[in-house]
């Protein structure tokens, strides 16, 4: 299977630590109703022992781990505000997830995140059907209002032009627009304040050339500006 990632995300926003770490609090709450694979987080770590010291997920904790996640100059350890901050952790399981979190950078070549990522195709996550995936990608969408969010795999990622701060299309793609219109069989339903671009029934069914041409009918309907070639 191909790997699989659920991401969100969005330019340049200023957010202290402490907003970013309510936000979190309540992103993993919400999951954690979604799907049992959110009940519990872990530390990374490069040894068996480490990586499974569990993560507090309360707000205070979470303030300390941004707060170590801040970047910082080789030179003197300086914080770079502007490059935001971040935390990374795995929910300990057989078919592991990981979750990683980069904001408050403000910086325009950073891009703020949140991602979800697995070694399969999201299917220990509740991937087997739109209407839970659906609720998952909802979730970091009303948590974190993000430019735009997908639930995607590598291989579909890499098949379409790389352009900085412009979506790829996946299985689901979120953009915070309505009124997007795309022929069939490609779905557009509502969702948050945005459309939700269904490319297939699942996401390992849904086929390279099907995303290609979902985004060149968003170029062409200027939703997306045209990949320079």
């Amino acid at each position: 299977m191909a790997d699989g990632f659920v991401g969100a995300y969005w330019g340049p926003r200023s957010e202290v630590v402490q907003e970013s770490a309510e936000r979190l609090e309540a992103c993993l709450k919400s999951l954690s109703v979604l799907d049992s694979q959110f009940s519990l987080w872990f530390q990374k770590g490069r040894s068996a022992s480490t990586a499974r010291k569990e993560v507090a997920t309360d707000a205070s904790s979470l303030v300390s781990r941004f707060l170590r996640g801040r970047a910082r100059k080789d030179s003197d350890n300086e914080v770079m505000p502007e490059l935001g901050h971040s935390v990374s952790m795995w929910n300990g399981a057989t078919n592991s997830v990981a979750l990683s979190v980069l904001t408050g950078a403000t910086n325009a070549r950073v891009s703020n995140c949140v991602v979800l990522s697995t070694g399969d195709d999201l299917s220990v996550v509740g991937s087997a059907d739109v209407e839970h995936a659906t609720a998952i990608l909802a979730t970091l969408i009303q948590i974190w209002n993000p430019d735009w969010a997908v639930w995607s795999t590598g291989p579909l990622a890499q098949a379409q032009p790389q352009v900085e701060g412009v979506p790829d299309v996946g299985w689901l793609t979120y953009l915070p627009r309505g009124g997007v219109m795309l022929p069939a069989p490609t779905i557009v339903a509502p969702l948050a304040a945005g459309s939700l671009i269904i490319a297939g029934s699942t996401l390992h069914s849904t086929e390279i050339e099907a995303v290609r041409s979902i985004r060149r009918n968003l170029e062409a309907e200027g939703v997306l500006p045209p990949a320079r070639t």
